[in-house]
């Protein structure tokens, strides 16, 4: 008997991941999916490591230059496109780094993205999330997205938005959309 679990491999497709087979939307309303594999040495354990957006809400992914933050969004992002479809979740990208992002553009669940030289189309979707924010306080009367749907069911995709570089964003557009993501933070 080996005292130690073997090591975790370099890279880990998601398909090699135990579980993942399984993943597809099976009618229970949760924004959940693997990423990857966690290792729990002191426990001799190693499991599947899932984000549950419908559980913890944002997620900031921070680390320094090459440390596989973009390769992280990259995962996170197909790995919600293959369980879940347009109908139920729709991306919006501001990708302000190496553009890794950009192999999404063609991708039914995609409603834009955006990179660093595009400030009209940048101002114009940040109105259109203010009209939605609006639109969907009305819609759910008080309650959260996960409220909303066990009541009504899916009758609006969920929105994810997802920057790539947030200091490149904030330093490029001078700031002046600060406010307007705390106000999205929030509601």
């Amino acid at each position: 008997m080996k005292l130690w679990m073997p090591l975790l491999p370099q890279e880990l497709y998601l398909d090699n991941l135990p579980g993942y087979e399984n993943t597809t939307y099976d009618g229970n309303w949760s924004l959940s999916v693997p990423i990857g594999l966690g290792d729990d040495p002191e426990n001799q354990a190693q499991f599947p490591v899932y984000i549950d957006f419908s559980e913890t809400g944002h997620l900031a992914v921070c680390g320094t230059i090459t440390s596989g933050k973009s390769t992280f969004l990259q995962t996170l992002v197909y790995a919600l496109m293959v369980k879940y479809t347009p109908e139920w979740l729709n991306f919006y990208i501001l990708d302000f780094s190496s553009r890794m992002l950009s192999c999404f553009e063609k991708a039914p669940h995609l409603g834009g993205i955006m990179y660093e030289d595009d400030f009209e189309k940048i101002a114009k979707f940040m109105a259109m999330l203010e009209r939605v924010i609006e639109e969907r306080k009305r819609r759910f009367s008080g309650s959260n997205y996960t409220q909303y749907t066990k009541v009504k069911g899916v009758s609006c995709p969920v929105i994810m938005i997802v920057i790539d570089n947030l200091g490149a964003f904030r330093e490029k557009t001078e700031n002046r959309y600060d406010e307007k993501l705390i106000h999205l933070l929030r509601e």
